[in-house]
């Protein structure tokens, strides 16, 4: 300013220090504004690397999770956690740069304004400051507990329509269009219950903040006042602790509001946390697995089976065994327990007692993956298919393979679909019969796995295609153990060996002739039934 009043009698030497400094400031807006994107861009690209690890990290660790956790678990909350949960968590790292921001500001304030007046009177003059800190924290808890229940009930609505819109042609076919917007609306009506709560806690917020604020300024000008009027400080000096005051207020209120955006995040983070600390997939023990060059034998040995969560017996003491290399078929009506037995042997879930041995290794001490990955190739009942082409379906997990001729000639894959074809949400644009054939073709594909499990697997075929797969499968017993759960009598004749389960157990087996020459009562009355509907 000295400098500027000097230049006023020369005029050259005015516009020099105009225009010097009007450059020194235009460098300095373009620093400001540079490191302003610079830090906006890092603050951006941190949260999305964040939200990027944590995601990839958590879908890993759910897919190590054991098949009961998702038969008790809702697709629409993991996929939530997945999504909207995590987004929160990786932003709160833009809130806490902001908290320590402000932070910043305020412990700068307070050190100022401490310096500017006697030490007696600070507490005086910063009291509603630390009251409204105190009241922010206390907010905090209360919508961090809010932002929990309220992302609970957003995940059971979203399960609610993935539910309904993954089953749409139910839906329509029995015209429950009114049930699914009734259950739909009573999950929104929980979220949106929950979401008024938040909304009183943020009002609450803003109404304190407000009056607190007024209050404060009303404060400030009067302790300055009495300052001024007692002689303690000069005009000046007031107007520099009011500044210093102001920016204390500013900073404190900064501070409450990202402690409590900070608190929402911990709420989703509890909710994440609540998946990572479940144990994962089956604990490792050390025992060596590798694959026989021969088809393996299995043998379930006095196992029961309840299934996890539930109190119902399954299977009861259930002793079955498969020779190697050979074509086991099980029979029984339904609910007997047929495919717990192929859920078993896949290693799916542990046996409750009992142990179940393939090449007499009891596959409880092998992680799950090995077993299936070194062994066991399954044609589950409902063949599910991912919205991908036919193609990558039947090679599926990789992106293609050999054979294809050959794949399509054992599963009868000759329907009017172009390879390339998209099958649809769940194999939604093929029919039963065509999903059926190419879950066995994505079965057969898996050359190098000698024990294939069939469940239901030619139930939605017609006879002529159910028999040249059934053809086709003879083929490969040298290669493979075969054991098929079946309803269907061309499966009973087409196997080699039968068992017969009851009530959890196995009341018949041994070579299939012989049973079919001489059944017991079980099998006879299975026999009435088994072939009725094919």
């Amino acid at each position: 300013m000295d400098g500027f009043a000097q230049a006023t009698s020369s005029p050259d030497l005015w516009m020099s220090l105009v225009n010097d400094n009007a450059l020194a400031c235009v460098g300095a807006l373009v620093l400001v504004g540079g490191g302003g994107f610079l830090r906006a861009y890092l603050l951006e690209t941190s949260s999305e690397k964040i939200a990027k690890r944590l995601r990839l990290d958590l879908f890993q660790k759910l897919l190590r999770k054991p098949q009961s956790f998702f038969d008790h678990s809702k697709t629409g909350d993991l996929v939530s956690r997945l999504g909207p949960d995590i987004t929160r968590v990786s932003r709160s790292i833009m809130d806490g740069a902001f908290g320590l921001r402000v932070f910043i500001n305020a412990s700068a304030g307070t050190v100022l304004v401490a310096k500017s007046v006697p030490m007696a009177i600070v507490p005086q003059l910063l009291g509603p400051v630390v009251a409204m800190f105190i009241g922010g924290v206390l907010y905090g808890g209360i919508v961090r507990s809010i932002s929990r229940r309220q992302a609970d009930a957003m995940s059971k609505s979203l399960h609610v329509a993935d539910e309904n819109l993954s089953l749409i042609k139910t839906v329509k076919l029995f015209n429950g269009e009114s049930r699914a917007v009734s259950d739909y609306s009573r999950a929104l009506d929980s979220v949106y219950s929950l979401a008024q709560k938040n909304a009183l806690a943020t009002g609450g917020k803003v109404a304190a903040f407000v009056t607190i604020g007024g209050g404060f300024i009303l404060h400030v000008i009067y302790n300055c006042g009495m300052l001024i009027s007692a002689g303690t400080l000069t005009i000046g000096q007031t107007a520099a602790l009011a500044g210093y005051l102001l920016v204390c207020g500013n900073a404190y209120q900064g501070l409450v509001t990202s402690y409590g955006d900070i608190q929402k995040a911990l709420g989703a983070y509890e909710r994440i946390l609540s998946l990572s600390d479940q144990p994962t997939y089956y604990p490792l023990h050390p025992v060596t697995f590798s694959a026989s060059p021969n088809p393996p034998s299995v043998h379930l040995e006095n196992v029961s089976f309840t299934y996890p969560g539930t109190k119902n017996c399954i299977l009861k003491n259930l002793d079955l065994y498969v020779p190697s290399g050979a074509k086991q078929a099980i029979v029984g009506l339904s609910g007997s327990g047929k495919s717990s037995i192929l859920m078993l042997v896949s290693r799916m879930y542990d046996p409750t007692n009992g142990r179940i041995l393939i090449n007499d290794k009891d596959v409880t001490e092998i992680d799950g993956s090995l077993v299936r990955d070194k062994y066991v190739s399954f044609v589950p009942q409902d063949a599910p298919l991912f919205n991908e082409s036919i193609l990558r379906n039947v090679y599926y997990p990789e992106e293609g393979g050999g054979g294809w001729d050959a794949l399509c000639k054992q599963a009868r894959l000759d329907f009017a679909h172009n390879v390339d074809s998209i099958v649809g949400e769940r194999g939604g644009n093929l029919s039963g019969g065509e999903r059926q054939r190419i879950a066995i073709a994505r079965a057969l594909a898996k050359r190098n796995k000698p024990l294939l499990l069939l469940d239901e697997a030619t139930s939605a075929l017609d006879r002529e295609s159910d028999n040249i797969v059934l053809s086709s499968l003879s083929g490969m017993k040298e290669d493979k153990t075969i054991i098929a759960v079946t309803h269907r009598l061309s499966a009973v004749e087409w196997s080699d060996r039968l068992a017969v389960i009851g009530n959890g157990t196995v009341v018949q087996q041994g070579d299939t002739l012989e049973l079919l020459k001489n059944p017991g009562p079980e099998l006879r009355k299975l026999l009435d039934l088994i072939d009725n509907h094919s």
